[in-house]
C-alpha cells in the first residue's frame, strides 16, 4: 500500500491554484482533524507544497508542523513524516529552526514502543543532511545498533548508513562497532549482508579502508553463505573504487572468484564487480586481463559470456589496454560474428520484437537498436543507409515501440542516413492521433525532431524546398501547447528558424499567462531575427543583434521565463539570470560579427599604405602608363619646402598617387634621390 501512495506525492490530485498560505492553511487544518484519513492526506500533499512554494518561512513552518505530528501521533502517521523527509530530501536546509525540529523527533526516541524507536532513527537519517555532527544522535544510533528489536536494528543500520555520507567523523567511529557486529557469529545472514553494506559507507577513506577490505575478505572464508559473499563483494568493490589504490588486488581476488566459484550468483556478482572496475581500466594488470580472456574462453554460460564481453567493452576504451593486450584483440579477432551476419541477426531481431508488440519487447529491442546503432558507427559508409532502411520500415508501430525506434533514428540521422520515406506515414498517422485528447505528443515530437536533423543535413550538401515544413506546421496544428513548444524548440536547436518562429508567434497569441506570453514573444523576436540573418547575410547582422539585445533586456521576464516554458517549474528563481545572460552574450556575439563585417569591407574598399605600396609597384612593373603626370617646381626656405597639387581625373574610381621628390642644383643638374611615397584616393 505504501508503494502505491508514494507515486501520489507530486500528483497535482486536482488542486486549485491558491497562495502558499492559503495552501499552508488548508494542509494545517486537515493536520489538526480528528480523522487519520484526512490527516494522511494533508501529510501527503506536504511535498507537491514545497515544489510549487519552495519559500524558507513556509518549509520550516511546516517541517515543525509535521514534526509535532510525528512526536503526538500514531507510528502510522510517522511513516508517512518519514517519507515526506526523504522525498523532500533537497528543501532540508531551508529549515531554520533545526533545534526545535530535532528536538520533537528526538524525543519519540525515549518512546517503549521500538516501532517508534525505529521510525525516529529512520527519520534522523533521512535528515542527515543537516544535522551531521549532533553528538546526541550518534549516541542515540550506536544505543539503536545494540537494540535486541530487530526493527530498530535495522533503522540503526540505516541510520548509520546516512549519517556515515554526511559525517566522517561518525564514521571512523562506527567503523569498529559495525566490524565487531559482522564478525560476531550470532548475527544471522540477512543481517550480516546489511551491516556489510553499510561498511561501504563508513570506511573513513583510505588509510582506514585498508582495514575494512582485510575483515570483509576474511568474511569470504569464515561466512561463504551465497547473500553473505554477494554483500561482501559489492562492498568490497565500491571501496576499492572509491579509494583507487586497492583496484588491482581487487580485479585479482574478484576474478579468482568469477573462475573458480561454483555457484552462479556469486560469479555474475563478481563479473559485475568487474565491470564497475572497468572503469579504472589503466590500473588493471595485464595478466588480469589475460585471466579474463580465459574465463570468457571456458565459460559454458551464455550470461556470463555476456558480462565479460560487457567487462572488455569498457576496458578497450582505455588505449593503454589496446596498446598492451594482445590477448583481448586475439580473443575478440576469433569470436565467430560476421559484420554482415551480425547485421542481419540484429535486423530480424528488430523484425520479430514487433511481432506481438508486448512489454516484454522493449528491453530486446533497444538493446538491438543499440547494437545497430553502435555497428553504423563504427562503418556508417556500410550500415548506416541499410540500417535506417530496416527501422524505418518498423515505425507503423505503436507505443514504446514506435519511441524506440525513433530514438534510434535520432542517433543514426548524425551518421547521414535517409529517413524521410518512412517519416512522412508516420508524421501523418500522428497528426491523426493529436485528436485524441490523451495523446501526450511525444511520438509526434520525436518525429518533428528527427525529420529537422535529416533536412539539416541535407541542407548542407544541396539545396532543399521547404515543402516539409508545410507539412510539420499542419501536423501540429491539432496539437496542444506543450507539444507545439517542444517542436519549436527541436526546430531551434537544428536551425530551422523560419519553422521555429511561425509555431512561437502562434504560440504567443495562445498563451494561457501574461509571463508565457512575455517568453514566447522574446523566442518569436530572437527566432525570427535569426531566419532573417539567414536570409539577408552579413548586412542583417547588426539589426539581429539589436532584436537579441530586445531579448535579453525587456522581452525575458526576470522570474517567469522559465516558468512560462514549464509547467513543472518551481518558481524557484534559481535560473532566472540565465536567459537574459544568454542573449546578452548572443548579443554582444552578433555586434562583434557585425563589427568585424565592417572592417573587412572598410578593408577591401580603403587598403593600408603596405597594400598600395605593393600595388604601386605592380604597376611600374606591368609597364602600365599612368594616367595623368604632373611636375611642380618650388624653392625651398631654409631647407624646408612644401607643394600642393590638384588634380583632375576623368573617370571615377579608385586611383594609386605615386609622389616622388628631386633636387636641382646650382648648375641645373638633376638629382633622383628624394623620397618617394604612394596613396591611394577614391
Amino acid at each position: 500500500m505504501i508503494g502505491v501512495r508514494l507515486n501520489t506525492f507530486n500528483d497535482n490530485s486536482g488542486e486549485p491554484d491558491q497562495d502558499a498560505n492559503s495552501a499552508l492553511t488548508e494542509l494545517d487544518k486537515g493536520l489538526r482533524s480528528g480523522k487519520v484519513g484526512e490527516q494522511c492526506e494533508a501529510i501527503v500533499r506536504f511535498p507537491r507544497l514545497f515544489e510549487k512554494y519552495p519559500f524558507p518561512i513556509l518549509i520550516n513552518s511546516s517541517f515543525l508542523k509535521l514534526a509535532d505530528v510525528f512526536r503526538m501521533g500514531n507510528n502510522f502517521l510517522r511513516l508517512w513524516v518519514l517519507r515526506v523527509c526523504q522525498q523532500s530530501e533537497k528543501h532540508l536546509d531551508k529549515i531554520l529552526n533545526v533545534d526545535e525540529f530535532l528536538r520533537r523527533v528526538y524525543s519519540v526516541l525515549h518512546s517503549n514502543d521500538p516501532v517508534a524507536r525505529a521510525l525516529a532513527l529512520r527519520t534522523l537519517g533521512a535528515v542527515a543532511g543537516i544535522i551531521p555532527e549532533r553528538q546526541n544522535v550518534h549516541h542515540a544510533i550506536r544505543r539503536g545498533l545494540e537494540s535486541h528489536d530487530n526493527v530498530e536494528v535495522d533503522a540503526a543500520i540505516y541510520a548509520t548508513t546516512r549519517f556515515a555520507a554526511h559525517s566522517n567523523s561518525f564514521a571512523v567511529a562506527m567503523c569498529n562497532k559495525l566490524s565487531d557486529m559482522v564478525e560476531c557469529e550470532s548475527t544471522g545472514a540477512e543481517r550480516r549482508a546489511k551491516l556489510v553494506r553499510a561498511l561501504r559507507t563508513v570506511h573513513g577513506g583510505a588509510v582506514r579502508a585498508q582495514g575494512v577490505l582485510k575483515l570483509l575478505r576474511s568474511l569470504l572464508e569464515r561466512f561463504p553463505s551465497s547473500s553473505s559473499v554477494r554483500a561482501a563483494i559489492t562492498a568490497l568493490t565500491a571501496i576499492a573504487a572509491d579509494t583507487v589504490v586497492h583496484v588491482p588486488d581487487q580485479v585479482e581476488l574478484l576474478l579468482s572468484l568469477a573462475t573458480n566459484d561454483a555457484r552462479s550468483a556469486v560469479r555474475r556478482a563478481a563479473l559485475l564487480g568487474l565491470k564497475k572496475l572497468a572503469e579504472h581500466a589503466a590500473l588493471w594488470p595485464a595478466e588480469c586481463i589475460q585471466n579474463l580472456v580465459h574465463a570468457a574462453s571456458n565459460t559454458q554460460d551464455s550470461e556470463h559470456t555476456m558480462l565479460c564481453l560487457q567487462v572488455m567493452q569498457m576496458l578497450v576504451r582505455c588505449p593503454a589496454v589496446c596498446a598492451t593486450a594482445p590477448a583481448l584483440r586475439q580473443y575478440c579477432e576469433c569470436l565467430p560474428v560476421e559484420g554482415s551476419e551480425l547485421m542481419m541477426a540484429l535486423e530480424s531481431l528488430v523484425i520479430a520484437t514487433g511481432a506481438s508488440n508486448g512489454q516484454n519487447n522493449i528491453k530486446p529491442l533497444r538493446m538491438a537498436l543499440r547494437c545497430l546503432v553502435q555497428l553504423s558507427t563504427a562503418e556508417p559508409t556500410l550500415y548506416a543507409k541499410r540500417t535506417a532502411l530496416v527501422v524505418g520500415s518498423q515505425l507503423h508501430s505503436t507505443g514504446e515501440r514506435q519511441t524506440a525506434l525513433l530514438e534510434a533514428l535520432a542517433a543514426l540521422g548524425a551518421l547521414g542516413a535517409p529517413a524521410l520515406p518512412h517519416l512522412l506515414p508516420a508524421l501523418e498517422k500522428a497528426k491523426q492521433a493529436c485528436k485524441d485528447p490523451s495523446y501526450d505528443g511525444t511520438t509526434l515530437v520525436l518525429i518533428c525532431t528527427v525529420l529537422m536533423q535529416e533536412r539539416a543535413g541535407a541542407a548542407l550538401k544541396f539545396k532543399i524546398n521547404k515543402s516539409w515544413e508545410n507539412k510539420i506546421k499542419d501536423a501540429v496544428e491539432c496539437a496542444d501547447g506543450w507539444t507545439k513548444y517542444r517542436v519549436a524548440k527541436a526546430a531551434l536547436r537544428y536551425g530551422h528558424h523560419n519553422l521555429a518562429a511561425d509555431i512561437l508567434k502562434r504560440l504567443s497569441q495562445e498563451a494561457p499567462s501574461e509571463s508565457a506570453q512575455r517568453w514566447l514573444t522574446a523566442l518569436y523576436t530572437a527566432a525570427s531575427a535569426d531566419a532573417k540573418l539567414l536570409e539577408e547575410g552579413p548586412s542583417y547582422l547588426e539589426e539581429a543583434s539589436a532584436h537579441w539585445r530586445l531579448f535579453g533586456t525587456g522581452g525575458v521576464p526576470a522570474a517567469g521565463a522559465c516558468a512560462g516554458a514549464s509547467a513543472g517549474c518551481t518558481g524557484c528563481a534559481a535560473c532566472a539570470p540565465l536567459p537574459p545572460s544568454w542573449a546578452a552574450a548572443r548579443a554582444s556575439a552578433l555586434a562583434a560579427l557585425s563589427r568585424a563585417n565592417a572592417a573587412a569591407r572598410a578593408l577591401c574598399t580603403q587598403p593600408p599604405p603596405a597594400i598600395a605600396l605593393a600595388h604601386a609597384q605592380t604597376v611600374e612593373l606591368s609597364q602600365i602608363p599612368p594616367v595623368l603626370t604632373a611636375v611642380q617646381t618650388v624653392t625651398p626656405v631654409r631647407d624646408f619646402f612644401a607643394a600642393q597639387q590638384l588634380v583632375s581625373v576623368n573617370a571615377p574610381g579608385l586611383y594609386t598617387v605615386a609622389a616622388q621628390t628631386a633636387l636641382v642644383d646650382e648648375r641645373g643638374q638633376l638629382w633622383q634621390t628624394g623620397p618617394r611615397s604612394a596613396i591611394v584616393i577614391k
